[in-house]
């Protein structure tokens, strides 16, 4: 019986991306449904790019989302090394046997001789692929230059005039001219696979299954399976992913959109809501539920029920989606112990857990509670000028207004939302000129100094007597 072995195999070129937590869930969560291994393999090849922390900045997201590997550089297997800089001798041992079958070859041509190549190629509106000046060269040509030290590559011999065939789970049969594909570089001069040999040798030695990846990487296919073929490999399980877009349907990236998975963490996305929200990108729920939990999706996840076409990464439908979980989900004392390291305000436990009855309902992200609980703060300055805006009134009659009000708090013995409630509806018989809204409205600025904030008689109660009553003196003073 075949045991499902998939991976994730991101490159430390940069910060995580959700792009890569996508590939990753779907990973993770098949080779789970399939009681099978999900492992993670570091492509640290392009040392150019390479980002010195961006490896534990993967594994941290991962570790956000939940995503757990059977098999990594941290937590070791039986198929290691996980990093490639750690498999140099195992390409170089491979990488011979295609040299002494005559797959591939040893290219010496400079950096300036393929620029010219391309250039040549894209004046005559031609792809840029390298012109094969290299491929005949004769053995004894190659040695001789070889033991000169000339440096080298070692390119693909790929076959002319033949159709290569892609047998991808999602997308069907895909052919490709065998005249299109470029000899790619297979071994960099410094010794260094190239993604495109490194990636086919360990997913062979490591027995992946399931290749998957975004669909990005569907022109590169057939270098991948003259691979296999030369080496006389099984071909694994080929899925190849919708990419994932930007409203305007361009490919979600760095540019548009936030794509830094350390954003959605500061933010105050819950990676509970956002591995919901990632699992309908492409995939639908049998019953078309649009909340559901990870286990839910792990039991009825299949590759190919995945649809090819790129969806759309829709922030406004994730807050939404992370609203619900934050009402629905969390108990309000686990809101409080995940709102905590969000709150930049100095509010006591007692205070915070007051108020998060008042503000769940609003919330998107945790970090709302900032400007949710801004009136909260004792040093805010009323504005007068909002306070006029809201009540549409003079300042005579607003002065009126805020001195019964403060009367009418400053004399009531019980400080709680009824009596507060009581006190401020029942004074409004005496301010009958006054719409309703203006009326509310210019207590609200009054008090908690914003128009927009939790429900007023909550808030007021919640900002204790003493700070209303010292806010409504200085707005009288001031008017």
């Amino acid at each position: 019986m075949l045991v499902v072995r998939t991976r994730t195999a991101p490159s430390p070129t940069g910060y995580p991306h959700i792009g890569t937590v996508y590939q990753a869930w779907l990973n993770y969560a098949y080779a789970k449904k399939t009681c099978g291994a999900f492992l993670i393999r570091i492509e640290d090849t392009d040392r150019t790019r390479f980002v010195e922390d961006a490896e534990e900045k993967i594994f941290e997201a991962l570790d956000w989302f939940g995503i757990s590997e059977q098999e990594s550089p941290r937590k070791g297997g039986g198929f290691g090394p996980y990093r490639q800089s750690e498999r140099l001798s195992i390409y170089q041992e491979y990488i011979k046997q295609l040299l002494e079958k005559g797959y591939v070859y040893p290219c010496f041509c400079s950096q300036e001789r393929l620029d010219e190549v391309r250039k040549e190629r894209q004046k005559k509106g031609l792809p840029p692929m390298y012109d094969k000046h290299c491929r005949n060269l004769s053995p004894e040509e190659v040695k001789e230059r070889i033991d000169k030290g000339e440096k080298y590559v070692v390119r693909l011999k790929v076959p002319e005039n033949e159709t290569i065939i892609l047998n991808d789970l999602i997308r069907g049969e895909i052919n490709f001219d065998s005249n299109g594909v470029d000899d790619q570089v297979l071994i960099k001069s410094d010794g260094f696979p190239t993604y495109h040999f490194a990636m086919v040798v360990d997913d062979h030695l490591m027995e992946i299954t399931h290749v998957v990846r975004g669909e990005e990487w569907l022109p590169s296919s057939p270098k991948h399976i003259l691979l296999y073929r030369m080496f006389g490999w099984d071909m694994p399980v080929f899925v190849h992913t919708p990419t994932l877009r930007n409203p305007d349907k361009s490919k979600l990236s760095k540019r548009q959109g936030h794509t830094n998975v350390v954003w959605y963490k500061e933010q105050g996305f819950l990676p509970e809501a956002v591995l919901n929200f990632l699992s309908l990108l492409g995939w639908t729920h049998p019953e078309e539920k649009e909340i559901f939990d990870r286990k839910e999706f792990i039991k009825l996840f299949d590759f190919k029920d995945l649809s090819p076409a790129g969806p759309v990464f829709n922030e406004e439908k994730l807050r939404w989606m992370n609203g619900k979980y934050i009402r629905e989900k969390l108990s309000e004392e686990e809101l409080l112990v995940r709102i905590r390291p969000y709150l930049n305000l100095e509010i006591s436990d007692e205070t915070l857990k007051a108020a998060i009855p008042l503000i769940k309902e609003r919330m998107e992200v945790l970090s709302d509670v900032n400007h949710l609980l801004t009136f909260l703060k004792p040093d805010i300055e009323i504005n007068v000028e909002e306070l006029k805006k809201q009540s549409k009134k003079e300042d005579l009659e607003i002065k009126k207004l805020l001195t019964d009000l403060r009367a009418g708090l400053a004399t009531q013995t019980e400080w709680s939302t009824p009596a507060i409630e009581q006190t401020i509806r029942g004074l409004k018989a005496s301010f009958e000129e006054w719409k309703g809204r203006e009326y509310f409205m210019t207590i609200r600025v009054a008090t908690t100094a914003f128009p927009v904030t939790p429900p007023l008689f909550e808030s007021v109660e919640l900002l204790g007597r003493e700070l209303v009553l010292k806010r409504l003196d200085e707005v009288i003073e001031k008017l």
